[in-house]
């Protein structure tokens, strides 16, 4: 769509010309005003635009809103355009929406506009919205990962099961793990030969009353067999001692398969308190172990990446000075040394919780959330390997904010998941960001259940949580 605005500069019709029409010309001299504005393709969360206008234009920008009202002084985003007859794409746009573009540009400080752009973003279908496995009652689902076939999901909270559900989402077979008193969830391992590794710990009273906590490993082919069943010690728990032998909570990124345990032969004194690392290969047997040197260091949760360094997150402890809890990232090398390490927030009465990291080749992402007396926050932060903070998302709101899933993308976009804990009831949100900040697309459900986990599959999102007891699952295609 093209607009043209011919101007003649007369001396005699100058002097009978309004403010607002007046342009500074020589006599005589013709200035043409060319903006022209179409619109290439439109989605449910992106809009694409041609454009271009003439060199004599200053100042040239891109602005929209929600109706035709649009201006300089009335707009929901300005862009400022420098390069001439390209295109641009406006995203983070909401789905089922009515839009309206406008290019703008200035001569000598009076506003040009563009004829209007009107648009209307397309909804986001809806695959599916409900209940699954029906027999399943749970509180938390603990991991869910994509087969061939289906789905591997293990869920409870101190009862430890893993269920299969095939690709309708319809049961398969449930297993439930019982090797200790409570049996705590820590990984599962996807060996991708259809076989899986269920780490897990617990504690068990002995023969003598007392307690002791073990660490176990029990191998499951696709059928729900067990094929072994390991367990992990710095040295044999006696009936006398109270001993302490649990796995940090990890995700292994790399090759080898590494535990690091936290051992504590009296659970009394906590100068008694050490980690052991095993490597194991994937049959469980140990590869290699070693004993971490004594230091103050506390992991939370940890992920291995390629090379064996340690990412250490979580919130470690309560800072008194500032009635404050503190986020945490960290990095050790193989040699555990640590390499940097990060806190966030020294704000008083804050409440600051590190929930997930997503670790890549190039970059680290933390997502949780950051609160103070007055407000609460969805917080994203995105680093180098070396620790250095690139950039950070920081969103208010009125919602306690809970980050439970980060995913990467083929084309270097992540999507992380929150859970906003609001006063009348749970909403997931999904939010799309380039590795420059930039949010590409948004999705918000109401439906009231509590997400926990995301996949993308053949351009299908599925977002998996907990309705009620039940396991509940929506399935969105975003274009």
């Amino acid at each position: 769509m093209k607009k043209f605005i011919i101007i003649f500069t007369l001396l005699i019709l100058s002097q009978s010309c309004s403010k607002d029409d007046q342009v500074n010309t020589t006599p005589d001299e013709e200035i043409v005003v060319e903006l022209n504005l179409s619109l290439r393709s439109i989605n449910s969360y992106s809009s694409s635009l041609q454009y271009s206008y003439n060199s004599q234009l200053e100042n040239v920008k891109l602005i929209y809103d929600y109706d035709s009202d649009v201006d300089t002084n009335n707009y929901l985003e300005k862009i400022d355009i420098s390069t001439n007859n390209a295109s641009t794409t406006i995203n983070n746009l909401k789905p089922n929406r009515d839009y309206v573009f406008k290019l703008v540009a200035e001569i000598d400080g009076e506003a040009y506009y563009s004829d209007a752009v009107s648009t209307r973003t397309s909804e986001i279908p809806t695959l599916f919205n409900g209940e699954i496995a029906s027999s399943i009652t749970t509180s938390s689902i603990e991991e869910v990962l994509k087969t061939d076939d289906g789905y591997i999901i293990v869920t409870g909270y101190g009862e430890l099961f893993v269920h299969k559900i095939d690709n309708d989402f319809n049961l398969v077979w449930s297993k439930e793990i019982v090797e200790r008193d409570t049996n705590n969830f820590k990984s599962i391992i996807d060996l991708e030969n259809g076989e899986y590794i269920i780490f897990g710990s617990g504690p068990g009273i002995t023969n003598v009353g007392t307690y002791n906590t073990k660490s176990f490993a029990i191998k499951i082919d696709n059928s729900g067999n067990t094929l072994w069943t390991k367990y992990y010690h710095y040295a044999d728990n006696t009936d006398i001692s109270f001993w302490w032998n649990d796995i940090v909570r990890f995700k292994r990124n790399g090759s080898d398969l590494k535990l690091l345990t936290t051992v504590d032969t009296t659970y009394s004194d906590a100068t008694n308190k050490f980690y052991h690392e095993y490597t194991l290969d994937f049959n469980g047997d140990i590869i290699s172990q070693q004993t971490l040197p004594d230091s103050n260091d506390q992991f939370l949760n940890i992920v291995y990446d390629d090379e064996g360094n340690i990412y250490n997150y979580g919130s470690p402890y309560f800072n008194s000075n500032y009635n404050s809890t503190i986020g945490l990232i960290e990095k050790y090398n193989q040699n555990h040394e640590l390499i940097w390490s990060e806190h966030y927030n020294t704000e008083i009465n804050g409440d600051d919780t590190l929930n997930q990291v997503l670790v890549d080749q190039n970059y680290v992402v933390t997502i949780g959330k950051e609160s103070d007396s007055y407000d609460k926050y969805r917080l994203v932060q995105f680093r180098n390997n070396q620790g250095d903070l690139l950039w950070e998302f920081k969103e208010p709101g009125n919602c306690d904010y809970e980050g439970y899933d980060i995913i990467s993308e083929s084309d270097d976009n992540f999507i992380v998941l929150f859970l906003d804990r609001c006063s009348l009831s749970n909403k997931a949100t999904l939010i799309n960001f380039d590795t420059e900040g930039n949010i590409i697309w948004r999705y918000l459900h109401n439906g009231g259940y509590t997400p926990h986990k995301i996949l993308h599959n053949n351009g299908e999102y599925h977002i998996f949580g907990v309705k009620e007891f039940k396991l509940w699952v929506k399935n969105i295609i975003i274009d």
